[in-house]
């Protein structure tokens, strides 16, 4: 008889993937349901005054795995002796980036504007929409350093009241390690500090942060692969977007596996990427050589279980896409003239500029009340 090996836990939740890790709570959204919305000018004043009643004044956009400034972390060897030239070259990178992806998978600048336009009342409480930039390294000690430029970004406006952070891929992933340091004592936060380069200044404001400090803070993920669990305690409203098709009637919420180079090219079963980035398909961290092997495991361990890269076919075809916390939106994004539901394996649809006045309606109904003033609008 064939005994499983033992799985050791690390310190923070997270998803295991294994046969018996429960479903996590989920709905459906269909084409049918997406083509029957209707934009007008009814629904951009009420979701404007929506957020302006929710106290939302910061909304922050995080990007996901290779859209950032420094995806190889060269650069972040670069800046530990000359930080004025790696900045400079972060910049050039990111920006060549953006005219390169576009809206493909990545938030870009008109991106930004066009959410501000969408959200901000006139005459009512001013609204900003930031892109946080970070490197894109395809491994934790990348990710653990955008926890901490995260971080200072929601801690830098004195009396901000509350954010919506919208995060695409690894970008959620990034979140999700916070909400577990913002919840946490200051002795795990100076376990995880320990691996990173902070000045003492920095180290200090993280390591004594209270929860009471920080704004109240809403997250949409969008096609972020199950890897780290949420503490919700942090987090005042969570909800998770998935590109989604399902092929087998009998388990509608699995995605499943792609048995052809077709079914890739044309997101058969939907957001393959978000399917595939599970624990165990990252990058060495190798950019510091040993340093950052070294680096990089001992924040895996924080974050991931022991046994999170082994058995990784089985994981991958157990098709799991809801979050164990939260709700999952399944949405079922419909074909367009420039077939952008199937970009990137499926993963590129969501920053569409296209996608935004839906999004904002389906995160003003669920976090902020929208349906109901649409409803008050209707009686009038």
């Amino acid at each position: 008889m064939n005994v499983p090996t033992p799985v050791c836990l690390p310190p923070f939740l997270c998803h295991t993937l294994d046969e018996a890790e429960a479903l996590g709570r989920h709905e459906f959204v269909s084409r049918r349901d997406i083509n029957a919305f209707v934009d007008d000018e009814s629904q951009v004043d009420a979701c404007r005054r929506a957020f302006d009643s929710s106290g939302v004044t910061d909304i922050v956009l995080v990007h996901g795995t290779f859209a950032g400034n420094d995806s190889l972390g060269t650069l972040r060897r670069l800046a530990s002796f000359s930080p004025g030239l790696a900045d400079q070259w972060m910049v050039q990178i990111k920006r060549g980036f953006d005219q390169l992806a576009g809206e493909v998978g990545n938030f870009t600048q008109d991106y930004a504007d066009q959410m501000l336009a969408r959200v901000q009342l006139p005459g009512g409480r001013h609204v900003r929409v930031d892109r946080l930039h970070w490197s894109g390294e395809n491994h934790t000690l990348g990710r653990a350093n955008a926890v901490m430029a995260l971080f200072s970004r929601l801690i830098s406006e004195g009396g901000c009241e509350r954010v919506l952070i919208m995060a695409h891929s690894h970008g959620g992933n990034v979140v999700a390690m916070l909400s577990h340091l913002i919840a946490t004592n200051a002795d795990t936060r100076k376990a995880f500090c320990r691996n990173l380069r902070l000045s003492p200044g920095e180290l200090d404001r993280f390591c004594e942060c209270e929860v009471g400090r920080m704004p109240k803070i809403d997250v949409v993920n969008f096609g972020t692969p199950l890897r780290y669990r949420w503490n919700v305690s942090a987090i005042a409203n969570l909800m998770h977007v998935v590109q989604h098709r399902s092929l087998d009637p009998s388990v509608p919420a699995r995605a499943e596996f792609p048995t052809s180079v077709e079914d890739l090219r044309s997101a058969a079963a939907g957001d393959y990427v978000q399917q595939i980035g599970i624990a165990g398909t990252d990058f060495p961290a190798v950019a510091d050589g040993i340093g950052d092997l070294r680096r990089n495991r001992r924040l895996r361990k924080m974050f991931e279980s022991d046994g999170a890269g082994r058995d990784l076919v089985n994981r991958l075809r157990r098709g799991r896409r809801c979050s164990l916390d939260g709700v999952t939106l399944l949405m079922d994004y419909p074909d367009d003239s420039d077939k952008g539901n199937r970009k990137l394996f499926g993963h590129g649809v969501y920053t569409a500029s296209k996608w935004i006045p839906f999004h904002m309606k389906m995160i003003g109904d669920r976090f902020y009340g929208l349906a109901g003033r649409l409803d008050e609008r209707d009686q009038t």
